[in-house]
């Protein structure tokens, strides 16, 4: 069984927030589909990878941003 994650509370939103970062720079930043951006922004399950990208690509810790679903 593969893990999914979701993002912790408000943190991913903030993070985009204080950036100053739209779903769409994210995606591009974090190289990855509109719509998985959008799934993860809204507390979607998303895969690990994706997690990891995401933090990467906002500089902030992956722990910070997701939980495990």
């Amino acid at each position: 069984m593969r893990l999914k994650y979701k993002a912790s509370g408000n943190a991913l939103k903030m993070a985009m927030l204080t950036q100053n970062i739209g779903i769409a720079d994210l995606r591009m930043k974090a190289n990855i589909a509109h719509l998985t951006a959008v799934k993860a922004v809204n507390g979607a399950s998303i895969s690990r990878v994706t997690c990891n990208k995401i933090a990467k690509a906002l500089g902030v810790p992956v722990t910070e941003l997701f939980i495990c679903d």
